[in-house]
C-alpha cells in the first residue's frame, strides 16, 4: 500500500517481458478502482499517480496479449489523504547589524503544504530593540546599544502549535553618517575667510594646508547624550544635573571617563561584528565631516561653508547670540550637507589628537596623540566646535580650541566614528 499526500504524486514502473520473436510492448495504466487521483495512461512502463482528493483507490497497469485482450499487473493499493504536515518556515535575513531608525522589510519563506490553506507570517521582536510590523515585517531599529535581538517569524501548524523562525539583530547604539575619503584645505587664512580667521581663536587654524584623508568613516550623526551614557554605563557625570534631559549631550569628562565609556561600547557591539571599533575623529577627520565631506568646496550654494552646514549662524547652532544662555538638546538645528547636527555651536566636541600647532606643508591622515605621562603640551586636548556661550569666530567650521590636560574634566561633549567598509 502506498499513502500520497493530496496535490503530490507517486511514480510506478512495471516490469513487462516480451516472448522472443513478439512485438514489443509497453505498459499503458489505469486507476481501476476508486477516484482518489489520476494517473497518465500511455507513458510507459513508468507512470506517475497524483493524488486529487482523500480516499482509496487502485492503480494497475496492462498490456495487449495475442488475442487482443489485456493482461494486468496486480493492484497497488493507493491512499491519499490531506497534508497533515506542518508548514515550514525560514526567515531570509538571519542576522543584521542596524543602527537606531534604520528601517529594513523582513522576509520569509513559508512553504505551506498542498491542500492547506496558505500561511503568512505574523512578526514580532524582542522588546526595546524596535518596531516591527506584525504583518509585513517592516522593521525599524530602536534607539540603540542591545545585542542579539531577535525577530520572529511565526505560522500556525496544523494541530495549532506555533511554527517559528529566528533572526538575530544588533542594534548600534548610534546613528552615523557615511563620509568618503578625499582631500580638502584645512584651517584657514585671513584672504579667504576674513575677519574669522583673524581673531585670536582663528590664529590657532593657520596656515592653511592641505590634508588627504585615505579611508571611508562613519560618524555620529549627534553628539554622545546623556540616555545614551546611562544606558552603557550605568549611572550619569555631574554635569547631567546642570542641564537635565536625556536628549541633552553628555559633557564635563575627562579623557580617561571617555575612553572607558568608548572601551565598554566597544565590547558590547562586540567591535560591531565587523572589526571595526569606535573612537573619537581625528582633528583632521572632524574638520573634513563638518565642512561637508567631498563635497566641502560646494557645500553652501556652491561655495565653503562657513560654519557647518551654513553660512547663516542662526540655520545651524546654538551659539552666544541666540542660545539664551543655556545648552540645548542634540539635533534641535539643521544639519549639514552630511546630515550631522551641531558641529558648530551648542556643545564643543572632543577630539582624538593632542593640542599642535599647525604646518604648512600637505599631510595625509594627520594625527597626533596624547602622550600619557608627557609634559604638559604632549597632554593637552583640542575641541572643535565652538559651544553656546560662544561668539560666532569660535564657532567657525575651522576654530579649534585649547583645552584642558587630559587628567582634568574637558568642557566638551563628544561624537564618536569608525571606520567603513
Amino acid at each position: 500500500m502506498v499513502t500520497v499526500y493530496t496535490g503530490f504524486t507517486q511514480s510506478f514502473v512495471a516490469a513487462v517481458t516480451i516472448p522472443a520473436g513478439e512485438a514489443t510492448q509497453t505498459a499503458a495504466w489505469e486507476v481501476s478502482i476508486g477516484d482518489c487521483g489520476t494517473v497518465n495512461p500511455a507513458t510507459g512502463n513508468s507512470t506517475t499517480f497524483t493524488a486529487t482528493k482523500s480516499g482509496s483507490c487502485r492503480v494497475r497497469a496492462y498490456v495487449m496479449s495475442r488475442d487482443n485482450e489485456r493482461i494486468y499487473t496486480n493492484h497497488v493499493q493507493v491512499t491519499a489523504k490531506a497534508d497533515d504536515r506542518d508548514p515550514e518556515i525560514a526567515i531570509l535575513i538571519e542576522q543584521l547589524n542596524a543602527e537606531p531608525d534604520d528601517t529594513y522589510q523582513f522576509e520569509a519563506n513559508v512553504i505551506t503544504p498542498e491542500g492547506q490553506t496558505a500561511k503568512v507570517p505574523t512578526w514580532t521582536i524582542t522588546p526595546g530593540c524596535g518596531t516591527i510590523n506584525s504583518s509585513t515585517g517592516m522593521f525599524t531599529a530602536g534607539k540603540g546599544g542591545l545585542d542579539n535581538c531577535t525577530v520572529t517569524a511565526s505560522v500556525t501548524g496544523i494541530s495549532g502549535n506555533a511554527i517559528t523562525a529566528q533572526a538575530t539583530v544588533n542594534v548600534s547604539i548610534f546613528k552615523t553618517a557615511f563620509v568618503e575619503k578625499g582631500t580638502f584645505m584645512m584651517g584657514c587664512n585671513v584672504a579667504d575667510e576674513g575677519a574669522n580667521c583673524s581673531i585670536y581663536v582663528g590664529t590657532d587654524a593657520r596656515p592653511k594646508h592641505q590634508v588627504t584623508l585615505t579611508k571611508n568613516f562613519n560618524i555620529g550623526i549627534y553628539h554622545v547624550t546623556v540616555k545614551q551614557w546611562r544606558d552603557l554605563m550605568g549611572s550619569v557625570p555631574e554635569s547631567a544635573e546642570w542641564y537635565p534631559g536625556d536628549n541633552m549631550p553628555v559633557w564635563y569628562l575627562t579623557w580617561y571617563e571617555v575612553q572607558e565609556f568608548i572601551e565598554k561600547l566597544n565590547a558590547k557591539e562586540a567591535v560591531n561584528k565587523t572589526g571595526r571599533v569606535w573612537r573619537l575623529p581625528t582633528e583632521a577627520e572632524w574638520e573634513y565631516a563638518a565642512r561637508g565631506g567631498k563635497n566641502w568646496q560646494t557645500a553652501c550654494g556652491g561655495n565653503p561653508c562657513s560654519y557647518s552646514g551654513s553660512n547663516n549662524l542662526d540655520d545651524v547652532m546654538w551659539y552666544g547670540g541666540n542660545s539664551g544662555g543655556i545648552l540645548h538638546e542634540v539635533g534641535t538645528k539643521a544639519p549639514n550637507s552630511l546630515g550631522l547636527y551641531d558641529m558648530s555651536g551648542n556643545m564643543p566636541d572632543l577630539v582624538a589628537d593632542r593640542w599642535y600647532v599647525y604646518g604648512s606643508s600637505p599631510e595625509t591622515d594627520p594625527f597626533k596623540p596624547h602622550v600619557e605621562g608627557g609634559n604638559y603640551e604632549e597632554r593637552i586636548q583640542v575641541t572643535r566646535g565652538g559651544g553656546f556661550l560662544v561668539g560666532s569666530g569660535d564657532v567657525a567650521v575651522f576654530s579649534r580650541t585649547q583645552d584642558e590636560d587630559m587628567l582634568w574634566p574637558s568642557a566638551a561633549g563628544f561624537r564618536l566614528v569608525r571606520e567603513a567598509n
